[in-house]
């Protein structure tokens, strides 16, 4: 399950992918080209980014004769971790205002649209690194269930070393 998360967390830790969805958030879908234009990114780089949102989970394409098209939607039920995690998403990247309302993200306050979508681009960028990697996960684990370990003990209870 480790290896999912972290998978799931390198693809929307990279601003470009999470503009990718920001654009498709509202929309029912878009083609590659017209993404490509409207965010001033190459074709190649965001077909590129768009395979890597696809393959965990987070996207759908659909082909229709020669075009292919995007959407923000999980081919995977809401009860697994992409589904939940691209529904979660499209909703907090579609409105950024009322993102800033639901959530009481204080960050978001007194800004224009696009700067809240920028500034909450960052903000879901810095969570998502967190869980990029697996021994972070099992740490945080360990410590959601443990409560306050000493250094030794969780350095024995990951087999890992002090200084990692």
């Amino acid at each position: 399950m480790d290896e999912i998360i972290a998978r799931v967390a390198r693809a929307i830790a990279n601003l470009a992918r999470l503009r990718i969805l920001g654009a498709l958030a509202c929309v029912p879908e878009k083609a590659p080209t017209v993404l490509a234009g409207e965010l001033d990114m190459g074709r190649n780089v965001v077909s590129s980014h768009l395979r890597i949102l696809t393959a965990a989970g987070l996207l759908q394409r659909r082909r229709s004769g020669a075009w292919a098209y995007c959407i923000a939607a999980s081919p995977y039920s809401d009860d697994t971790l992409s589904g939940a995690l691209s529904t979660w998403l499209r909703q907090v990247l579609c409105d950024p205002t009322r993102t800033q309302e639901d959530c009481r993200v204080r960050e978001l306050c007194n800004l224009s649209e696009p700067e809240a979508e920028r500034v909450l681009r960052e903000l879901l960028f810095e969570a998502a690194t967190a869980f990029t990697n697996v021994r972070r996960l099992q740490l945080l684990r360990l410590l959601t269930e443990r409560g306050e370990l000493t250094v030794e003990a969780i350095t024995e209870k990951l087999n890992m070393s002090e200084h990692a």
